[in-house]
């Protein structure tokens, strides 16, 4: 279902950001309605557990995924059981290994025949495809995308450098292997070239980053409208990967600017927004 317009082009695309536990209330406004949480963080942190268990009771959109980008062997199957029961999400990615088509194949059958058993509700599934090749790529999207309960195919951020085509093209064969599924972008490119494409933003259901906090944490703001983007300054400033969910800001205006590239870039995606502002 497309959103109504006021006037130029409007996006299908949602933009779920990642912040920090420090900064959520100030970032994740009341506006923004699509979140992406990872598993070890719900299990360990319980503010950051308490404030997205909220945004569920409220009707929001709560992707739960597992550290895959976070640590080296992403979550295990009991912390996912036990986040899912704590947060109740509205969508569970489920288990992968990148570059291996049949195990990512074999983690995701062993999960999701798990989850659909043992949980007391029926949350929708995101499985996440990999192969050597994009042949291999495709066979696995369309092995794990016709599984009872996957609703969602969920695209890595690396299958240009793998597949040397863009993002969009890529989401176009996926989308074109496994109909009417959603697809959901793991990561957004460092240059926004992916969710600038005007497919992506017209077809494509969802993307995670944390790529717009991070600037704003590192005093760096966004022009999403503007060709050039600053250098993306990564994670390292602020506690590395696993440390980031952790890193408390010392510079509120840093925050600001965090929530500022936030706001900035729905109102890129969702010009109608701007109403509201």
């Amino acid at each position: 279902m497309r959103l109504p317009t006021y006037g130029g082009s409007v996006s299908y695309l949602q933009l779920c950001n990642i912040a920090p536990t420090a900064v959520l209330e100030k970032v994740i406004t009341r506006n923004e309605k699509w979140h992406l949480v990872v598993a070890d963080v719900i299990v360990a942190d319980p503010i950051y557990c308490a404030f997205y268990v909220n945004r569920v009771d409220k009707g929001e959109f709560v992707i739960l995924d597992s550290a895959a980008f976070e640590k080296p062997n992403g979550t295990d199957i009991p912390t996912m059981e036990m986040a899912i029961r704590m947060l109740r999400p509205t969508e569970v990615v489920l288990p992968d290994l990148p570059s291996d088509m049949h195990e990512s194949i074999r983690r995701t059958r062993e999960a999701l025949n798990l989850f659909r058993v043992t949980l007391g509700y029926k949350p929708k599934f995101m499985a996440v495809p990999h192969g050597r090749s994009l042949e291999e790529y495709l066979w696995c999207a369309a092995d794990v995308g016709f599984l009872t309960g996957v609703t969602t195919i969920g695209i890595q951020e690396e299958v240009e450098e793998l597949y040397g085509m863009s993002r969009s093209e890529v989401a176009q064969k996926v989308r074109g292997t496994v109909g009417g599924r959603e697809i959901h972008l793991l990561g957004c490119r460092e240059d926004l070239s992916d969710v600038r494409d005007e497919w992506v933003r017209s077809t494509v259901r969802s993307c995670d980053t944390g790529k717009l906090v991070t600037w704003g944490l590192n005093g760096i703001l966004i022009d999403p409208s503007k060709e050039e983007v600053p250098p993306y300054p990564g994670r390292q400033a602020l506690g590395g990967r696993e440390g980031y969910f952790s890193y408390a800001s010392t510079d509120p205006a840093n925050v600001v600017k965090a929530a500022r590239n936030v706001v900035a870039m729905r109102q890129y995606l969702h010009p109608e927004t701007k109403r509201g502002e």
